[in-house]
């Protein structure tokens, strides 16, 4: 994923009411694009200069448009050309959805050769403390939902917090009665 940052100066002496209206006025160009993925509308603090934080699935799409004609209609409207900057987007936390995305582009820059890569719905962690600590972090701060289990022993031990709700104890049951259901596949395989 591709994040461009776009600045420009506000047009002078228009208000914050006339900067946020040309944005509406652009929302359905924006919308008609079917390559762009997310686009924010910034205004500095003091209203000097604007922004765009956009959200490409690739270079070319954003450079495709942010083309010339495009520049010359900012730099007539503002009167100074925009400033086009490009960043790799590889991890996102989204805590309003309590989500973090790795993108599987960043799986190939570190060359990780997986199919889920950057696709993990599962996190492992090193000891019980550590995932103690990792689950009250996405639990609380990031609003996740959360199932634990122990694996190693015979049969999977299920692990629950004294503060965890129903919905994280009643995942938790699903997580080891799937386990438990595919190591009694297993079992009955091998003996065949």
């Amino acid at each position: 994923m591709i994040l461009e940052l776009v600045e420009f100066n506000s047009p002078k002496g228009w208000s914050r009411q006339q900067v946020a209206e040309e944005a509406r006025n652009v929302i359905p160009k924006w919308r008609a694009n079917k390559e762009l993925k997310r686009k924010h509308f910034l205004l500095e603090l003091n209203g000097k200069t604007g922004a765009g934080v956009y959200i490409w699935p690739s270079l070319e799409a954003a450079q495709r448009a942010h083309d010339e004609a495009w520049r010359q209609s900012v730099i007539k409207r503002t009167g100074a050309a925009p400033t086009i900057r490009y960043f790799d987007l590889f991890l996102l936390i989204d805590n309003e959805a309590g989500a973090v995305t790795e993108f599987p582009e960043a799986a190939e820059i570190k060359g990780i050769k997986s199919a889920v890569a950057g696709r993990a719905q599962v996190l492992v962690v090193p000891d019980l403390e550590a995932g103690n600590m990792l689950a009250k972090n996405l639990t609380f701060l990031a609003q996740a939902d959360a199932a634990g289990i122990v694996l190693g022993a015979r049969i999977p031990i299920i692990l629950t917090s004294r503060a965890d709700n129903v919905r994280t104890r009643m995942a938790s049951c699903a997580v080891a009665a799937l386990y438990a259901h595919s190591r009694r596949q297993s079992v009955a395989l091998a003996a065949e």
